[in-house]
């Protein structure tokens, strides 16, 4: 798949695009790692501002920003002060990383399960064993898996803070590697994890021990595992920031500074299009059937119409089945330039023929598995009524670009 990726400032935002064989894949806030902010997949250490026991949860400090701690998803804390107990308290000092972005009225969420990403590999702290992305085959998890037999788990000891296992999970690029390529990443990784607890043991609180580069790394990593791909961008700062990530990868991406007086990268790839066509209610199908999009508090609902395709009526069924067709492949996509998450319900075209009804779902679920945040096609309602959710992780287009 040829992939490539624009960041640019369109107005007061600089915005990362990610078109897939030239089409909009997605949009996303892009902060180069050198401002001073808590960015999501960042390990910081905090102080424990206050616990409240009626949600099971505390609510941690980072210099001027207060971060979520749910007690029901981290039975084990990493507390940087000496303890008489594993439970936080208020004045304590933990090590945590940021799982969520802040939503709305929500703070953002952190954890003690700590993830270091590489290229092929993710290092997870408190998770130990070896996970392979679900989108591989059986075989390749299995011949994945046998690379690991005999890795040396063991860490060097500290001396206030109690290591806990650790695991690795492979990603989907993890695939094209070689065994050496995987162990020398997995190694590398268990270096990058000892550094951090190792500076954690004299660190005060509101210290940033990890950051993932904003969005750059992630973006860096898709381009390079394409077939075919490019970074381009005219932010001098972004420029620099995505040079240095890139320049310390295996495997790199061909990474472009633009400088052309004659016409700006916006216009060049029309860009504040992309972003008009990503905010509007309609959006067109094909053949001129189009969906419906509407956001509320509770849910997204997005509805499948004809418009003005129908043509012949003795054709009704199959010119329907085709519709829905293009609306699965074409909400699998708005959920994601969109960034939608919770529920998401799909009110397609009614459909007689049972066949195009399990065809239709098969197509939709498939799309959905290319998704990079999980999402799932949980079940048709008896109103026939398709729902889906779709993991809460960054903040939907609509908030970050505002009005």
């Amino acid at each position: 798949m040829k992939k490539h990726a624009v960041v640019s400032k369109i107005e007061d935002k600089v915005l990362a695009f990610s078109f897939e064989n030239d089409e909009l894949a997605e949009i996303t806030s892009y902060t180069p790692a050198d401002e001073d902010e808590v960015r999501l997949n960042g390990i910081y250490t905090v102080r424990v501002a206050n616990i409240v026991d009626n949600i099971n949860g505390a609510f941690l400090s980072y210099n001027q920003t207060t971060l979520y701690y749910d007690l029901d998803d981290n039975e084990r804390g990493i507390f940087l002060n000496r303890k008489n107990d594993n439970h936080p308290h208020s004045g304590d000092i933990m090590l945590v990383q940021v799982k969520r972005d802040a939503l709305k009225s929500k703070n953002a969420a952190c954890s003690s399960e700590l993830s270091i990403y590489g290229e092929n590999l993710v290092l997870t702290y408190q998770l130990a064993g070896i996970g392979v992305s679900k989108k591989l085959s059986s075989k390749d998890r299995d011949r994945i898996k046998e690379y690991f037999n005999g890795f040396d788990y063991s860490m060097d000891e500290l001396s206030s803070i109690e290591l806990k296992p650790y695991g690795y999970v492979v990603r989907t690029s993890g695939a094209k590697a070689s065994k050496e390529e995987l162990i020398i990443e997995a190694y590398n990784l268990k270096a990058i994890l000892f550094n951090i607890l190792k500076r954690a043991e004299t660190s005060k609180a509101n210290v940033c021990l990890y950051d993932f580069k904003g969005d750059g790394a992630a973006l860096i990593n898709d381009i390079a595992n394409a077939d075919e791909g490019y970074i381009i961008t005219d932010r001098k700062k972004c420029y620099d920031c995505l040079s240095h990530t890139n320049s310390l990868r295996t495997r790199q991406a061909d990474i472009r500074f633009y400088d052309d007086d004659t016409i700006s990268l916006a216009a060049l790839y029309d860009l504040k299009k992309h972003i008009d066509s990503a905010s509007k209610k309609n959006v067109w199908l094909k053949n001129g059937g189009y969906l419906v999009i509407e956001h509320t508090e509770a849910l997204n609902v997005i509805d499948v119409n004809t418009g003005k395709s129908m043509k012949d009526k003795h054709s009704k069924e199959r010119h329907v089945f085709e519709t829905n067709i293009l609306a699965a492949y074409e909400v699998a996509r708005q959920l994601r330039i969109r960034n939608y998450s919770g529920i998401i319900i799909v009110d397609f075209i009614d459909m007689d023929d049972e066949e195009h009804k399990e065809k239709l779902m098969s197509t939709l679920k498939k799309e959905l598995i290319k998704d990079p945040v999980h999402a799932r096609l949980v079940d048709i309602t008896e109103l026939g009524l398709v729902e889906i959710t779709r993991k809460k992780i960054k903040k939907p287009l609509y908030e970050f670009l505002g009005d």
